[in-house]
């Protein structure tokens, strides 16, 4: 997780436990949602910034705006540097002259992503909104090795990843309602010790669409699909492999009282070749003690 620079957004949510069975099948232990938020008439906007710090550590950012009554656009750029070599004392290694374990350096441990995220906002009407993202990645790094291996500097392992992520969609919005539609496409490419004849890679198509009715029966209620083709590039994979699958999900959250809240979620996936479970979930929040500088609430 450390390969994502929170420099690219404005905005972060963990949703934990069972109710993030709503973002997907395969998180039922939780999911990290990034976000950014348009602006509007901002004009021109300028942020520059520079990082350093010991071991090795560069980071530089930039990011530049401009913004109308109709358009937001956005272009993020980054590049991280580490080095990692810090000291430790290597408990694997012993200098008997001394009777004390001997004091190293960290080799073989170097980090270098580098990344953009260009948004485009459009206002289409004072209801409907059209929006785009283009986001690229490039991750290395060296795999660490043990005490061992790093005193006696044997040989390392290395991990280059890239990835396209890419987004285009409308947003509708009228009083209570809300609806969300657009098309995804993803690449997932990684290579392991350089080695170009065991590559590892995923192209996914993604089409999806959401309503949102805010106050149904007094809570908020959603309904939506996912559909995706899943074309794999594996050096270990039939070359004619490919997968297809539909999610389709639905949630419901409301105040039962002052002090408990409910949520329902509910998701089916249809997949090619395979047997998926029905994955429903219920919860309650309880506040016992909701007060300025105290909180007590159970799950």
């Amino acid at each position: 997780i450390s390969n994502f620079s929170m420099f690219l957004f404005d905005d972060v949510h963990f949703q934990f436990g069972g109710s993030s069975s709503f973002y997907g099948t395969d998180a039922m232990g939780g999911s990290i949602l990034l976000n950014n938020k348009p602006e509007w008439n901002k004009g021109l906007s300028f942020q520059a910034q520079q990082d350093m710090g010991s071991f090795g550590h560069y980071f530089s950012g930039l990011k530049l705006g401009f913004s109308k009554k109709k358009i937001d656009y956005k272009i993020k750029i980054y590049r991280l540097k580490k080095e990692n070599n810090f000291p430790f004392i290597n408990l694997s290694v012993k200098d008997f002259e001394t009777n004390s374990f001997v004091r190293d350096t960290t080799r073989d441990a170097r980090v270098f992503n580098y990344g953009f995220l260009q948004e485009i906002n459009y206002q289409i009407t004072s209801k409907l909104y059209a929006h785009t993202n283009f986001w690229y990645e490039n991750n290395f790094h060296q795999i660490q090795s043990n005490m061992s291996a790093n005193y006696y500097n044997s040989s390392f392992d290395e991990i280059l990843d890239k990835h396209i992520r890419s987004n285009t969609g409308l947003r509708y919005y009228k009083n209570n309602h809300k609806l969300n539609g657009g098309f995804s496409y993803i690449r997932n490419y990684q290579l392991y010790n350089k080695n170009t004849e065991e590559t590892i890679a995923t192209n996914s198509f993604i089409l999806n669409g959401e309503y949102n009715h805010s106050r149904l029966w007094n809570g908020d209620f959603q309904l939506g699909f996912s559909t995706q083709y899943i074309q794999p590039e594996v050096y270990a994979y039939d070359k004619n492999l490919k997968e297809y699958r539909t999610d389709i999900f639905s949630s419901y959250k409301k105040s039962l009282s002052k002090h408990l809240d409910l949520s329902i979620n509910l998701r089916e996936a249809l997949v090619s070749n395979y047997k998926s479970q029905f994955c429903p979930s219920i919860g309650f929040l309880g506040k016992l003690i909701n007060k300025e500088n105290k909180e007590l609430s159970f799950k």
